[in-house]
């Protein structure tokens, strides 16, 4: 796909574009330069066009500035990316700005799609920081989350409590089914656990039937911290028990399954004078198997037994 290239003189007026220029500009409305065709053609003032855009998604203002200065002598370029969405597709594009090299003063501006770069970047992003099955954060950002709630706790002089989940009878029904049917309850899992849980706490999956919940700010009281954990915990196992219905396809119909799980999750709360993050894993873990060892399906903190 060519790029679609302007040439502005002194004033910023166009006083040439290519095909590709005039075809972007009759097919996306809305866009950079594309606010009106007759604003963006031979002869309109571009940088005049650009005023008549609403400030966001893009800072008009900067993006006039950085191509002023181009020809004004003070950049040597300038650059900035932009989304052009529309319902059908989701774009983006780099506009960039280059003096001419004519001797004449103002700018060639060429508009070029990184659709394919962004989408790369958006999919790099989501092996690095999500477990790909459940789009949990996985344990790199788990780790960064948790330590920038223990330092707002810290400021805040609030608890929080570190939960670690694991189910209790997840191998039969990988064993029975397959492993498909498997990957079917632990997503189902995940939303479960998404919706028990604040918006300010971490749902994170660490590893096979393993997930983690990180609470941060729950109260200066350290009691009525362990209470309001306790009552998350308990939210969250009584909704992970409930049970679990899915329809996979077998020879040439459909087959509904259905399934019970539980879990056993073990709990521990950081102190607002701050915790380390492994010693803090080892205590909930520890503590999720007492709960398995009490007969799992329970909730147990670190100083219950």
């Amino acid at each position: 796909m060519s790029s679609e290239i302007a040439v502005l003189n002194e004033s910023g007026i166009i006083v040439a574009t290519n095909e590709s220029w005039r075809r972007f500009a009759e097919d996306n409305g809305g866009c950079l330069n594309s606010a009106r065709n007759d604003n963006v053609d031979v002869g309109a003032n571009y940088l005049a066009a650009l005023t008549t855009l609403p400030p966001e998604p893009t800072d008009i203002v900067n993006i006039r500035d950085g191509i002023e200065s181009v020809m004004n002598g003070k950049l040597p370029k300038f650059s900035c990316e932009y989304p052009c969405h529309s319902p059908e597709k989701q774009r983006w594009f780099v506009m960039t700005a280059t003096p001419m090299h004519t001797g004449d003063r103002g700018a060639v501006i060429v508009h070029a799609d990184i659709t394919a770069r962004k989408e790369a970047e958006t999919l790099m992003y989501d092996y690095a920081f999500h477990d790909s099955l459940t789009k949990l954060a996985n344990r790199r950002p788990l780790q960064e989350r948790l330590n920038m709630t223990i330092v707002s706790n810290k400021r805040s002089g609030t608890y929080g409590a570190f939960l670690v989940i694991d189910l209790d009878n997840f191998k039969p029904l990988n064993d029975q089914f397959g492993h498909a049917v498997g990957d079917l309850l632990l997503k189902e899992v995940a939303n479960r656990l998404r919706d028990s849980v604040r918006e300010v706490d971490t749902v994170a999956r660490i590893g096979g039937d393993e997930f983690v919940i990180a609470l941060g700010a729950l109260s200066n009281s350290q009691t009525d911290s362990h209470r309001l954990a306790m009552r998350i915990a308990e939210k969250v196992r009584k909704r992970i028990s409930d049970i679990y219905t899915f329809t996979v396809h077998q020879g040439l119909g459909e087959v509904a399954i259905t399934h019970r799980c539980s879990a056993s999750i073990g709990g521990a709360l950081f102190s607002p004078t701050g915790s380390d993050q492994m010693d803090l894993f080892r205590r909930a873990d520890e503590a999720m198997y007492r709960a398995k060892e009490s007969g799992r399906n329970a909730v147990r903190f670190e100083d219950e037994r």
